[in-house]
C-alpha cells in the first residue's frame, strides 16, 4: 500500500489519534524532501563523525541565557 493511501486510511479510522496522523504526515514530507546519496561505508562514517563533532561544539558553547 502506498504511503499516502495508508495515511488517508488511518485518518478515516475513528480510533486513530491526531498525533499518529501528524507523525505519519511528517514522515511523508521527510521522505519527499530527503535526498538519498551514495557512498562508501567509510564516507558515511566520516560524515557522521564530522557531524557529531560539529554539534558537540555547538552544545559545548556557552549559551546566551536567553
Amino acid at each position: 500500500m502506498k504511503r499516502r493511501a495508508f495515511i488517508r486510511r488511518l485518518a478515516s479510522e475513528s480510533n486513530t489519534t491526531p498525533l499518529v496522523i501528524r507523525a505519519l504526515a511528517r514522515l511523508e514530507i521527510a521522505a519527499a524532501i530527503a535526498d538519498p546519496v551514495g557512498g562508501t561505508p567509510q564516507e558515511f562514517a566520516d560524515f557522521i563523525r564530522a557531524d557529531i563533532e560539529k554539534w558537540a561544539a555547538v552544545l559545548a558553547a556557552p549559551s546566551s541565557g536567553k
